[in-house]
């Protein structure tokens, strides 16, 4: 159901914000008149409402980025937004000198997934199956059955009744043999397979110190991985992200007032080079810098 976070609004101030729990997108539709001028902004909060920060969405289909509205050029186009792991979205109207805006957003909820499970490697299949696959007509030769009495999805391959075995995932594999079945996503880097990660750490960036400010810590014995990073800049500064004392990045030039949506090339990210390494954002010059970084530890 569509909700409206802004109803012709003709002040600025901050919207209604919405829940984004069980969502993995929010797609908003801005509309305003063509005498519109004005500056609105989308920000998100992973503190319960405490805290904001900008927020970038795109275009579906073009995928152009939009980090603002500030004409009438995008009314009643849709803006879709990535919101796995925030808890509230907004839009923010910074400015408004003629015209009005309204704001009406939908949260697209997560797929579930089904539940699932494999059989031990020489396990019988189950006496009551319903199989997708086929039969010889003594025993099931399937890839996948589901129990009547226990009805989850059951991945294996069966020959002569009997389950084959099933590769555990792990990275690193040189390949596959031809009857595995592999239960996870996996990318190749060039040589091998990796498992593919999901980003399940944020981190609020708050640095204002020039030098070296230590925005991740993982735990002890941990690595971080950085997968995505937004920076807000209040002033004029370069930033750079540091593994310990080491670079992972060249400079961003930040002036006031502007944001950097950044995310790394890999699909899985940079990985820490040592355990216990912190992660830092050096600053050439004392000022403000928010945001969010967010990845994995391992």
């Amino acid at each position: 159901m569509a909700t409206t976070l802004l109803n012709a609004v003709t002040v600025a101030g901050a919207g209604t914000a919405l829940s984004c729990s069980g969502a993995s997108k929010v797609i908003m539709t801005v509309t305003t008149p063509t005498n519109f001028i004005g500056e609105v902004i989308f920000e998100g909060s992973i503190d319960a409402g405490s805290t904001y920060f900008p927020m970038i969405g795109n275009l579906p289909g073009t995928k152009t980025p939009v980090d603002r509205i500030t004409g009438a050029t995008l009314s009643g186009k849709t803006i879709e937004f990535e919101v796995d792991g925030f808890d509230f979205i907004r839009p923010n109207v910074k400015s408004i000198s003629a015209g009005s805006v309204t704001v009406v957003a939908v949260a697209k909820a997560r797929q579930t997934q089904l539940a699932a499970s494999y059989a031990t490697p020489g396990q019988a299949a189950p006496s009551t199956v319903v199989p997708m696959g086929a039969t010889d007509g003594t025993n099931e030769q399937a890839l996948m059955m589901q129990s009547a009495t226990a009805p989850n999805l059951r991945v294996a391959l069966y020959a002569a009744g009997n389950a084959s075995d099933v590769v555990a995932p792990a990275d690193n594999k040189t390949g596959f043999s031809a009857l595995a079945v592999n239960a996870v996503a996996s990318g190749f880097n060039g040589a091998t397979w990796d498992r593919a990660r999901r980003a399940i750490i944020y981190k609020p960036i708050s640095a204002a110190a020039a030098g070296a400010n230590a925005i991740w810590t993982p735990a002890a014995g941990k690595k971080f991985r950085l997968m995505g990073f937004h920076l807000s800049f209040s002033g004029t500064t370069n930033a750079k992200w540091q593994d310990g004392a080491t670079d992972i990045t060249g400079l961003y030039y930040g002036v006031a007032n502007t944001v950097v949506n950044g995310g790394l090339p890999e699909a899985n990210g940079y990985l820490s080079a040592l355990a216990d390494n912190v992660l830092n954002l050096n600053l050439s010059a004392a000022v403000a810098v928010g945001g969010l970084v967010w990845g994995v530890e391992e």
